[in-house]
């Protein structure tokens, strides 16, 4: 009896539930080797579900986490969408605890809320709710997570991160620097979505000008010191006290002036 009942559940033929709760596969394993939870156990047949239903929430799952639903039974898919919704919500997670240091993710909790409130749903919901669920997460996923997911994993967080380095590493040279490239890169971390548009490859540009100016000001600067310097020197050895000094005196006196 119990094997013809484990056959019949696994197959999503019957649905067994504890005190209004829903079993899962390893839960019910247990309570079929536990007599004790006999009394408490309701098997309840389950009808029959259009395969037009399970068809759509395996489109919905595929084209919500980019792989193709493994199982076929409609009770097998929803659990299986259930748990790809928890998985998506540790992922979008694991990029909200970055949103200190970039800011614009926290469009991702908009996302992160609505996992959780899927994740924690009964497996039957996901085949009869579809349309309270469908838009949103798609929409979401499209619009949202798909375009971050490209920022952070290819190549524009490394530019993002290289002008932050750039901008908090030369902030004495950029107060001189004429042009707008500056408030370019400063918006991009003020920017909700940075990873949209061509945003990053102007910040980028603006950056490569950014750093070609304040290079052209190092050695403008560098010249005028040395200019300086030269006059100094020229100065010193025109005064008749230093020809009272030896040579190796000069030398120790004129010594700071041709130190690099």
């Amino acid at each position: 009896i119990w094997t013809i009942t484990a056959m019949v559940f696994k197959r999503g033929k019957i649905e067994a539930q504890e005190d209004s709760n829903i079993l899962d596969d390893e839960d019910f394993l247990s309570s079929l080797f536990n007599n004790r939870r006999y009394s408490n156990i309701l098997l309840t047949p389950l009808e029959g579900v259009n395969p037009a239903t399970i068809k759509r929430l395996k489109e919905i799952y595929q084209e919500a986490f980019d792989e193709s639903c493994p199982v076929n039974e409609a009770r097998d898919v929803a659990l299986a969408f259930k748990k790809k919704t928890a998985d998506m919500k540790t992922e979008v997670g694991t990029l909200l605890a970055n949103k200190d240091n970039y800011p614009f993710l926290i469009v991702l909790e908009t996302l992160d809320e609505l996992l959780g409130r899927l994740s924690e749903k009964e497996y039957r919901y996901f085949l009869e709710h579809i349309n309270d669920f469908e838009d949103k997460l798609l929409d979401a996923k499209e619009d949202i997570l798909s375009p971050v997911k490209k920022f952070w994993y290819g190549g524009q967080k490394h530019i993002f991160d290289q002008t932050r380095v750039f901008i908090t590493g030369n902030q004495s040279n950029l107060e001189y620097v004429q042009g707008d490239e500056l408030q370019i890169l400063q918006e991009v971390y003020e920017h909700p979505k940075p990873y949209s548009g061509t945003i990053i490859r102007d910040a980028k540009a603006a950056m490569d000008t950014l750093k070609q100016k304040v290079l052209e000001l190092i050695k403008q600067e560098k010249e005028k010191a040395c200019s300086v310097i030269e006059r100094q020197i020229a100065s010193l050895k025109s005064r008749e006290e230093l020809g009272k000094l030896s040579d190796s005196e000069q030398l120790t006196l004129l010594h700071p002036f041709n130190v690099e």
